[in-house]
């Protein structure tokens, strides 16, 4: 196989970052693709003037948390993919995944729009799996202070690296597997 020759040569780690930093510059590119045209075409169509809002801030605030929200969930993804050796199992890893991301998604249209500054809604914008989708819609809100979007940055910033090395442990203790689905446990051990 060749992951057993690339491993001879890179760290599993490394490995898992180099798929992970190609997978995530596709993504950056392919969210460019949708946004900078929508941009040009609300500028050329002078709409800009017409909307009551600050673009600029909402297109930064944006870009930001899709950078570090692509990061944390990227990372568990290709970490826990790597617990099966098969593409046709893949769906039994991730789906649990994406059910998960569904949670803090649903909870940031609900929370929001009818309490932004209530306790809940502050307190799940400094977790690391919530802020990507409660920041940019309190921003857009005006209801968060630049303190509270900074401690959440620094939060996601410490996390990606924790769960870069948590990854890195299942990547490695799974890569080689060639028999069925493997447990999270077992991998964890072996990496």
């Amino acid at each position: 196989r060749v992951v057993e020759i690339l491993l001879s040569t890179v760290r599993p780690a490394t490995l898992l970052g180099g798929k992970v930093a190609g997978v995530g510059l596709y993504a950056l590119a392919q969210a460019a693709t949708l946004v900078i045209p929508a941009v040009f075409a609300a500028w050329y169509l002078d709409l800009l003037g017409e909307l009551d809002i600050a673009l600029g801030t909402l297109l930064v605030n944006f870009g930001v948390w899709f950078v570090l929200g692509f990061a944390l969930f990227i990372v568990l993804f290709g970490g826990l993919a790597a617990l099966v050796s098969r593409q046709e199992d893949l769906g039994a890893v991730t789906t649990p995944m994406m059910l998960l991301m569904m949670v803090p998604l649903y909870l940031a249209i609900y929370l929001v729009p009818n309490n932004p500054d209530g306790l809940v809604t502050q307190v799940l914008t400094q977790i690391p799996f919530f802020a990507p989708f409660l920041v940019p819609m309190r921003g857009a809100f005006g209801a968060i202070s630049p303190g509270e979007i900074a401690l959440a940055i620094t939060l996601c910033i410490v996390t990606i690296p924790v769960l870069t090395w948590v990854a890195g442990r299942v990547y490695a203790g799974a890569v080689l597997n060639t028999g069925g689905r493997m447990r999270l446990g077992d991998a964890l051990r072996r990496g």
